[in-house]
């Protein structure tokens, strides 16, 4: 926490600010991304996040009053509080790759959300988030991330031997789910933007030779490369087609760089005798 004082009429006002995203409650977090996401200078998103980031409640009038009246030099102090997540000096260091928000209550019903870096994602499912990831870079359309959140974030069903209590992926529920999420917060499908962000750059860290970080890839190359990758490694590990699309995505990443390291020795024996 980063502590802020300000002086009024002879009073100090000492306010609170979380230096990183694992240090927020749940309203700063998802205030914070609409803050960080909506506002076009730098200036303006700084203001607005640092407001976010002090999470005052409506009862606090004192301190909104002191706001209010805050010194030049004071909004200088309070910008460079928020700077590092306005222009951080390592992007990875914004990356959220664990589950800060495990659930989402929307009327009477909770949606579940993954695990840490969506440990507990299957590669069906992580292949319609990458498609839904990617239309949205492309075009900057939220319905994509409402879809991306209604994949991620699903009803619970307690299930025996499992780390996931979310109900099973199917792309049809999810997709009319979505017209629900396009209705919450606005920093909830940001959220949901940013968690998988995190995922995938583990998952690119990881197995760097495997997945691919080409960007200018259009969207639906990918809904087709990820069909030939779940049918290339369908059979005696994984099981059928369908089965394999229910498999861990880290899983399959693992049994694929495997193969390829076996591959590389080969050829690498080869090379030496030959």
């Amino acid at each position: 926490m980063t502590k802020l004082d300000i002086i009024f009429f002879g009073i100090t006002f000492t306010f609170q600010v979380p230096g990183s995203f694992m240090a927020m409650n749940r309203s700063q977090l998802v205030n914070a991304l609409v803050a960080l996401r909506s506002k076009e200078s730098s200036f303006e998103a700084g203001l607005w996040l640092f407001l976010a980031l002090l999470d005052l409640k409506w009862w606090q009038v004192w301190r909104k009053l002191v706001l209010f009246t805050i010194p030049d030099n004071k909004i200088a102090e309070a910008l460079e509080v928020v700077l590092p997540f306005i222009k951080p000096e390592d992007e990875t260091e914004l990356l959220i790759k664990q589950q800060l928000i495990p659930s989402i209550r929307i009327g009477f019903t909770t949606y579940y959300g993954p695990a840490d870096i969506l440990a507990n994602c299957s590669a069906e499912e992580f292949a319609h988030c990458e498609l839904h990831f990617r239309r949205y870079n492309t075009d900057q359309d939220i319905k994509h991330l409402a879809q991306l959140v209604a994949i991620l974030y699903r009803p619970g069903k307690p299930k025996k031997n499992t780390n996931d209590y979310r109900e099973p992926f199917n792309e049809h529920l999810c997709a009319h789910r979505a017209k629900r999420m396009a209705k919450i917060h606005l920093g909830y499908l940001y959220y949901a933007l940013e968690l998988f962000r995190g995922a995938q750059f583990n998952l690119q860290d990881y197995f760097p030779s495997l997945f691919e970080p080409n960007d200018t890839t259009e969207p639906e190359d990918y809904r087709n490369s990820w069909v030939e990758l779940i049918i290339s490694v369908a059979g005696e590990k994984f099981g059928t087609i369908a089965e394999t699309g229910k498999a861990n995505v880290g899983d399959i990443f693992l049994h694929l760089r495997q193969i390829k390291e076996e591959n590389d020795q080969i050829k690498k024996m080869r090379n030496s005798n030959g």
